[in-house]
């Protein structure tokens, strides 16, 4: 993992202290409990407004959506 942080020009010690810090650790629980409230079953999963799209397949359905919702 240091030598990924590294070539991505990021400091690692730092970074690392960060993904195993309790906030982080608090807000991943938080936010995969609002996931599953949700209805969120699988990744990848997008949401525009209300509507829930599962899966990498539906990319540009999210597109088309996206750009309805523009209009």
């Amino acid at each position: 993992m240091r030598s990924l942080l590294a070539g991505a020009g990021l400091d690692a010690d730092p970074a690392l202290e960060r993904a195993q810090s309790d906030e982080l650790r608090e807000r991943l629980d938080a936010d995969s409990r609002a996931a599953v409230e949700r209805g969120v079953f699988g990744a990848p999963t997008l949401f525009v407004g209300d509507e829930m799209f599962w899966g990498n397949d539906r990319f540009e359905l999210v597109r088309y959506y996206l750009e309805k919702a523009r209009s």
